[in-house]
């Protein structure tokens, strides 16, 4: 296949970037780093979410009925959208028990998660089948992918659910509305607002491998001004992550977040969102070689900006200073490695409500991606790269409606990408809603696309000591299209419902590292297709059921075998029961059915199931026992193969709320 950019191009450069084009820019992202100099002035402003409460466009909706953000970067029902997705609240948060966002995420439909070796250990998220650099993940609208790491992708490892109002998984190709990244999917992770009188909560958990977490939070709000803050810290001695080792591997996670908002006029807002996760694990130094080897990680993201409503509330205009640092530090007894990534960015949105079911969303981004990679051994130091990136962004959404039954979006992406011109992508989706049946038909189309990253053009180092790593400057955009169409169906009054989706996604230009050459080549095509079923049971008003099911078939388009990691078959069910007015519980399984470690089907690794259980009880009003037991059955698999499990886990603590 052609090195060069394959999607549609089109002359959208002199539209975004005037003549005096490296001027504008240089002055542009120099202007954000005198204000936001050193870590973003550790995160843009952690601080001032402290001291100046501040909401962002589209993350905090007036209303208190349930609304999806990430579909249309508005405030919409989840019945009027036309894509896959899929929205874990923070009810549910609380009901599982879970510290975790990774063992939430095994959940959605669609979604492999791959944690290599326990606590701390680098966690992937993948989407239909889709590489896990090509999801895109964000903090309150915020891209988090770091743009230092190999394929601009997100670790979840050690991060932690405090604060989490809720988190909204879009599946399918979604680079019209969110640029590079977004191929396979998006997961936005919503941190909450503050409401209501003051009111905080603290949390104590201990429980197996010398595990022990501790949770607190404060909340408080107006009609005018809301502040929320919430903070974590949990430690585990852990075991070996290479399987049957000797010596345990530890972990120390902790977490920061700051939101609140103030609005000095009725059509006036102002905002501020910071979060800090860091987290420090003892590794080993392969997956079969038991040993000392660390890594200490610590990611820094933020918003500022102000949101103004004219003409009666028909436009909206929301303007956001963005921002997201992520240091990394490897070491192992030949060697450290250091990784910086940063990303700086401006976002000028505008939404125009022509009338009561037409809407039109048209907005710039600007931003600049920076990565570092230094690395010392015996007492040698050398940079691997140090590079930045510039990308200017124009995009729109229509969204329109008929007789509240029907529900159409169209979208269109440019962005211009310093090195590569001009990637254009879109996406339609439909919904048509039937109330007398309670049938909903959805269905949606688009592309994706996605720059190489700095790594991938500029790395230049030893792998081992002797295997060449060359960039390859010559990459281009790797893209991909994909459809998908699912009807959703209640029964019995509302009291179950069942949703199932067909879809199929092609990947093309693919890059991957060839150890031949020593450098990143760019040929493969990949394709995926399958069925997301997704059901839900309320047989009495205590109990509620919910499951999920995925059948994917994945294929790398070079030998006709099936992409590693990727599971036919897989799911979930989840059983939430409220014995008491005080006392409730939750029963939950996880099924990963049999799939390959390793490209070309080599290395399968077995199915398995595995059972949890969840429980609290409420001593007084604002006191409740915590407990949870995580495979409940001791089950022995591995998500990656020679990297250890947890087994039967015990958990225990109590909540006090005042």
């Amino acid at each position: 296949m052609s090195d060069s950019p394959s999607a549609p191009r089109a002359n959208f450069r002199a539209i975004l970037t005037p003549a005096r084009r490296h001027d504008h820019r240089a002055h542009v992202f120099a202007t954000l780093r005198v204000a936001y100099p050193t870590r973003l002035a550790a995160a843009l402003g952690v601080a001032a979410a402290l001291s100046s409460p501040l909401s962002s466009h589209a993350q905090t909706p007036e209303t208190t009925a349930p609304v999806v953000v990430t579909a249309t970067r508005i405030a919409t029902s989840p019945q009027r959208i036309g894509s896959a997705v899929t929205v874990i609240d923070r009810e549910a948060i609380e009901a599982s028990g879970k510290t975790q966002v990774q063992e939430l995420l095994r959940r959605v439909p669609g979604l492999t998660v791959i944690n290599r070796g326990g606590a701390g250990g680098r966690t992937d998220v993948s989407i239909r089948g889709a590489d896990e650099d090509q999801t895109l993940v964000l903090i309150d609208g915020v891209p988090m992918n770091d743009p230092a790491s190999t394929g601009n992708r997100f670790d979840f490892s050690g991060f932690s659910t405090s604060g989490i109002e809720r988190i909204e998984v879009l599946r399918g190709p979604q680079s019209a509305l969110y640029g590079s990244n977004a191929m396979g999917g998006v997961i936005n992770i919503i941190t909450r607002k503050g409401e209501g009188a003051p009111s905080g909560y603290a949390a104590l958990e201990f429980g197996s491998y010398e595990t022990n977490i501790q949770r607190a939070g404060f909340s408080v709000g107006e009609e005018s001004w809301d502040l929320a803050l919430d903070a974590s810290r949990e430690a585990t001695e852990g075991f070996s992550r290479v399987k049957g080792g000797a010596e345990d591997d530890s972990a120390r996670s902790s977490s920061f977040t700051g939101r609140g908002g103030y609005a000095p006029l009725d059509n006036l807002r102002f905002e501020a969102i910071g979060r800090v996760e860091d987290i420090d694990a003892e590794l080993d130094p392969s997956n079969t070689l038991d040993g000392f080897a660390d890594k200490d990680e610590t990611i820094y993201t933020a918003r500022v900006g102000a949101e103004l409503d004219l003409l009666d509330g028909r436009w909206r205009q929301q303007l956001d200073f963005y921002g997201s640092v992520t240091d990394r530090r490897f070491r192992d007894p030949s060697m450290t490695s250091d990784f910086d990534g940063q990303r700086i960015g401006v976002e000028y949105v505008n939404d125009f409500f022509v009338t009561d079911n037409q809407t039109i969303t048209v907005g710039i981004d600007l931003r600049e991606d920076s990565g570092r990679a230094d690395e010392s051994s015996g007492g040698t130091s050398s940079t691997r790269y140090d590079e930045s990136e510039y990308t200017h962004s124009l995009f729109a959404l229509y969204q329109i409606s008929a007789d509240d039954r029907v529900f159409l979006t169209g979208g269109l992406r440019a962005d211009d990408y310093e090195d590569f011109g001009t990637e254009v992508t879109y996406r339609f989706t439909g919904a048509i809603l039937s109330p007398s049946s309670g049938t909903t038909f959805r269905g949606s189309i688009g592309t994706g696309a996605k720059a190489p990253t700095i790594q991938q053009r500029f790395d230049d180092t030893f792998l081992f000591g002797f295997l060449p790593v060359m960039g390859n400057p010559d990459l281009g955009v790797e893209t991909s299209t994909g459809w998908d169409l699912g009807v959703e169906q209640s029964f019995a009054g509302d009291r179950a419902s069942i949703n199932v989706t067909l879809f199929q996604n092609r990947f093309d230009d693919l890059i991957e590292f060839d150890a031949g050459s020593g450098t990143f080549v760019q040929v493969d095509s990949a394709e995926t297709r399958g069925v997301e079923v997704a059901l839900e049971v309320r047989p009495i008003d205590v109990l509620r059921i919910t499951g999920t099911y995925t059948y994917l078939y994945s294929e790398d388009e070079s030998d006709g075998s099936e992409l590693p990691r990727r599971p036919k078959n897989s799911g979930s069910l989840v059983a939430d029961l409220q014995m008491t007015s005080r006392a409730s519980m939750q029963a939950s399984m996880i099924l990963v059915g049999k799939r390959y470690n390793l490209s070309g089907e080599r290395e399968p690794l077995d199915a398995y199931a595995r059972f949890d259980l969840a429980a609290r009880y409420a001593v007084w009003r604002s006191v409740e026992l915590i407990a949870r037991i995580e495979n409940l059955f001791n089950t022995d698999y591995e998500e990656v193969a020679d990297l250890a499990t947890p087994g039967r886990s015990f958990f225990a603590g109590v909540r006090a709320e005042f």
